[in-house]
């Protein structure tokens, strides 16, 4: 992230495209909620154009919220992981209903919906997979808790954040 370029580069693509996903990675950041610095940062990119924002930081999970019609996932955790530790394994992942409307000469983009879901790095032969957490009885010990404090921590800044359902 740079504070000139990258605003630049989403007002950019958001002159070409209908939808701006922008991925940003917090650097060092790997607490339940997002710091002044992610704050100010992802404010600067709904600024420019983006439509969507997936943050990620180390084994943190943040809330999902809404700036003006911007969604952002503040951070979706490990997607995959080898760490030792069971809470380290624990990610998320995050969905999004787009629509497109149009009237006459008028065209109109919405995002509604917006959901999220958690996955887990279990063992396997292999190494470790990716599953979702729901289905993940036998290899997450305290599934439930995960989850409730999980749910949680995605709702904190917006609960109107629908958690589970995907697949």
């Amino acid at each position: 992230y740079d504070d000139v370029k990258t605003p630049q580069i989403i007002a950019k693509a958001r002159s070409m495209a209908d939808i701006v996903v922008v991925s940003v990675f917090w650097d060092g950041e790997d607490s339940a909620l997002p710091t002044g610095r992610q704050k100010e940062m992802a404010q600067a990119m709904a600024d420019a154009g983006a439509s969507v924002i997936i943050g990620n930081a180390p084994n943190a999970i943040q809330p999902a919220a809404w700036i003006d019609d911007t969604l952002i996932f503040y951070s979706m955790g490990s997607f995959i992981s080898d760490d030792g530790d069971q809470m380290n394994r624990i990610g998320a992942v995050g969905a999004v209903t787009i629509t497109e409307t149009i009237s006459g000469d008028s065209r109109r983009i919405e995002l509604t919906n917006p959901r999220v879901d958690f996955v887990a790095s279990v063992p396997c032969d292999n190494g470790y997979m990716v599953k979702m957490l729901s289905d993940c009885a036998e290899n997450i010990e305290g599934k439930d808790d995960i989850y409730s404090r999980y749910s949680s921590v995605i709702q904190r800044m917006d609960d109107s954040i629908r958690i589970g359902g995907l697949q």
